[in-house]
This record gives structure tokens, C-alpha cells and sequence, in this order.
């Protein structure tokens, strides 16, 4: 598939970088935590082929550029500027990725689907909580020592949950050593996530189609976040990917694909 590229201006003077596959109406992909635009690669020409696919790369990575400020706010303004330059009514995103497209979606009236994969909304108490002070301190030594492998690791271990396979296999991977090179973008996006809270009522008028991605094997942290979305967002359904956790984009991109596809052609 032929890809060409534009840069976006956020609203706080960050050059955000896309990279544009394909024809036709315009679909957003918003990645998580620990990667870029290359995200999408595994799942990509799997995809509806009547779709233009816009992969942003989040700020602090890849394309686009950063500043020394870092917001929640201001990620959630980039997707939204992004999504406008698209004319994009169709958003497909990720972990973290997918709490800043919720957020966002509030300030895109043309928007008409979204799918969210597994955002870590925390759901209050949440006990233990994997997205602690002592995980985002200790990923942050581990960066500010020079071992953003280590980082990555402990990331994927202890806060995503990742079984040790699923971790063998991301580090074998083509863009193991991409993730290393964004280390020190995670303590500032777990803070984030940390800090957020999911607000219903914000969304009580709108009118766009939600899916909710699931895992079967994820953990409970995924169960009850997806399960508070599906409650507190109109027009919404939980959709369960069998046998998968956090990484079907990798690991199942057939099954992942199909999901989407599905709804995005509904």
C-alpha cells in the first residue's frame, strides 16, 4: 500500500507527523504507550482497502515533534486537530491512544464510529493499582540511568501484565528497539493515565458509535474499565477478542482486523 506524509500543527505549536495509506474516507489510528505509527503495520492492509488509514505519531516521537510541557490536554488537542485536518469521521485507537481519542471525539461533531482497544481508564479503587508510583518511579531510574530496555521491560511486565512470552516475542520483534527509544516518553503517559478519570456525563449527547476491543485473557483492570465505557458511553458494545490480552494488533491481526472491519463497514 503507498504511503505520502503531512505534518499538522497542534494547537500548542507541536509538528504532528502523519503517514497516509490508502484512498477514500479518511480513518484516524491512534497508537498507545511505548510506540508510533509503526504500530499499525501488522494490521494494516488487513483493514477495510476502501479507507485512507492517517497514522499519527504522537507527539514526543517519530514525525512529530515535542516540548518540554506535557499535558493529557494537549495530546488530546493534536488528535482532534489531526482528525479535523482528515476530516476524518471514523477513529480507530489504542491503549492510552484510545483515552485521548475518547477525550478528543467530544470536540469532532462529524465524528461517527470510534473503536477503543483496552484504554487503561482506571476505575476507582483500583487495588493493587499496576499503574502505581512505585512502577512509574522505577521506569523513570531506569531512563533517567541509560537502561531504557529495562524501562520497556518493566512497563510491559508490571504494568501492562504481559506474560513473559508475549514480552519474548514484542522483544524479537522488528520495533523492539523503537520502543527502547521512546522509554522516556512512558513515566509522563502512565502519570497521565494515573491521573485520569473517566467523566459520563461529559458524553451524555453523543451521538457516534463506540466499540469496546477486549481481550478474553486480559486482566481485570481491562474487564472493569471496558465494563464502567460501556455504561457510561451511549451507542456503545463491548466486542471480545478470544484468547487475546493487550497486543492482538501483533499478535492477532487477522482477528483484530476483522473486528474493526466489521464495524467500520456496519
Amino acid at each position: 500500500m503507498q504511503t505520502h506524509q503531512r505534518i499538522v500543527a497542534s494547537p500548542s505549536g507541536v509538528s504532528l507527523g502523519v503517514e497516509i495509506a490508502g484512498e477514500g474516507a479518511p480513518v484516524m489510528l491512534v497508537h498507545g504507550t511505548s510506540s508510533g505509527r509503526r504500530r499499525w503495520l501488522p494490521v494494516l492492509d488487513k483493514l477495510p482497502g476502501d479507507r485512507a488509514y492517517w497514522m499519527l505519531d504522537r507527539r514526543g516521537r517519530g514525525l512529530s515533534g515535542d516540548q518540554a510541557r506535557y499535558a493529557l490536554s494537549d495530546e488530546v488537542a493534536d488528535i482532534a486537530a489531526v482528525a479535523e485536518a482528515a476530516k476524518a469521521e471514523e477513529i480507530v485507537a489504542h491503549s492510552y491512544g484510545a483515552i485521548l481519542a475518547l477525550e478528543a471525539a467530544l470536540e469532532l461533531p462529524r465524528l461517527r464510529r470510534i473503536v477503543l482497544y483496552e484504554p487503561p481508564v482506571p476505575v476507582p479503587p483500583c487495588t493493587p493499582d499496576p499503574v502505581d508510583e512505585a512502577n512509574i518511579a522505577a521506569i523513570g531510574a531506569e531512563v533517567e540511568a541509560g537502561r531504557r530496555d529495562e524501562a520497556v521491560t518493566i512497563f510491559m511486565r508490571d504494568v501492562l501484565k504481559m506474560p513473559p512470552a508475549s514480552i519474548a516475542a514484542v522483544r524479537g520483534g522488528a520495533d523492539w528497539q523503537a520502543r527502547v527509544d521512546l522509554a522516556a516518553t512512558l513515566p509522563r503517559e502512565l502519570a497521565a493515565v494515573r491521573a485520569y478519570r473517566f467523566q459520563p456525563e461529559k458524553f451524555r449527547n453523543c451521538r457516534f458509535a463506540v466499540l469496546l476491543l477486549l481481550g478474553s485473557d486480559s486482566p481485570k483492570r481491562y474487564v472493569d474499565a471496558m465494563q464502567m465505557l460501556a455504561e457510561g458511553l451511549p451507542n456503545a458494545r463491548i466486542e471480545r477478542l478470544e484468547g487475546q490480552r493487550h497486543n492482538a494488533i501483533s499478535e492477532a491481526p487477522d482477528l483484530f482486523s476483522s473486528a474493526v472491519g466489521r464495524f467500520l463497514q456496519d
